[in-house]
């Protein structure tokens, strides 16, 4: 006999499914990968600023010095040019000096043979037609120093106290005397 035919089975669909992912390797997947480089830029980061901190730091400002050999100054003070233009009833500075500290006048050789950190007294005198000088300032190499009343014992000579400073080989003086009567410096 015949056997009917067993009933057929069904069978289910087959459904294929696709992903437009890459594959997934070692390197597969970019944000992985600057995960891990980001973390170690950040582990080396705070492991060179660990290291700087600890490090001992010298943040003075120094000066820089600069040795070299010292020529012998040429010094030539120069007096005011004389006559000073004055007014008609004013008066005029008539001599600058050279001393040293105890009052000895300075040649022209002396001066010659002066060092940085000598100090010299320059002086200056004048003569009034009328009135009074009060006081005298220098100018020095084209820099003018404070105005002085201090005179040289015994005399009506003004006078500055100057200290060579290095590096100086020569140098100008100019000098004029305060008129109190004017209020003009001649």
């Amino acid at each position: 006999m015949d056997q009917p035919a067993p009933p057929p089975v069904p069978t289910p669909p087959i459904t294929t499914v696709t992903t437009d992912q890459p594959k997934k390797g070692w390197f597969g997947n970019k944000k992985v990968i600057l995960t891990i480089l980001g973390i170690l830029f950040l582990i080396g980061g705070v492991g060179v600023g660990v290291f700087l901190v600890q490090q001992q730091q010298e943040i003075r400002e120094r000066a820089q010095v600069v040795e070299s050999p010292s020529p012998s100054p040429t010094v030539t003070p120069t007096p005011s040019p004389s006559p000073t233009a004055t007014p008609t009833s004013g008066g005029q500075c008539t001599e600058v000096k050279a001393y040293d500290t105890t009052w000895n006048l300075l040649t022209s050789t002396d001066l010659g043979k002066l060092e940085a950190g000598d100090t010299v007294r320059f002086t200056v005198l004048g003569t009034a037609t009328q009135g009074t000088f009060d006081a005298a300032r220098f100018t020095i190499n084209g820099s003018l120093k404070p105005q002085v009343t201090t005179k040289k014992p015994n005399t009506n000579d003004f006078y500055y106290e100057y200290t060579l400073p290095a590096g100086v080989t020569s140098f100008e003086i100019k000098a004029e005397l305060h008129h109190a009567g004017l209020d003009l410096w001649l």
